[in-house]
């Protein structure tokens, strides 16, 4: 029976650790930039961004399945929701690469957004790549 979550990893981290008191903020750096935003504990840190009126991350669907949320954790330590694996592999969550709609900060975190990958390969199946003009390449 499955689970729900993207993996039993993830599942033990959220049984081992869970979220610390609502309420309390978190410092939220932007490597490279000098933006920062407090993102409130218990809550996704996309959600706390737009709570601060931050704008470091593309918004999305806000639930895990466009992507578009793409970023890096540089350092810091959060929990993670299940996240949908045709947008996050487990080598890219092993690396650091997460939603930022599917991760509760847990303290203060550095992160670097990225941009999307619109299409994996496993997404191409059925995409017409004929030019839409005759004599294109």
């Amino acid at each position: 029976m499955a689970s729900g979550f993207a993996s039993v990893a993830a599942a033990q981290e959220m049984i081992d650790h869970p979220a610390e008191e609502a309420g309390q903020a978190h410092l939220v750096r932007v490597t490279g930039t000098s933006l920062q935003f407090p993102s409130a504990t218990g809550i996704p840190l996309l959600h706390g961004m737009i709570a601060a009126r931050a704008a470091a991350v593309t918004v999305g669907c806000r639930g895990g399945g466009c992507g578009i949320c793409r970023i890096r954790v540089i350092k810091g330590s959060y929990q993670v929701l299940p996240m949908s694996r045709s947008r996050i592999s487990e080598a890219d969550e092993a690396a650091g690469i997460v939603l930022a709609c599917r991760i509760i900060p847990r303290g203060n975190l550095e992160i670097e957004p990225l941009p999307l990958n619109v299409l994996r390969k496993t997404e191409t199946k059925g995409v017409d790549k004929t030019p839409e003009y005759p004599g294109e390449n």
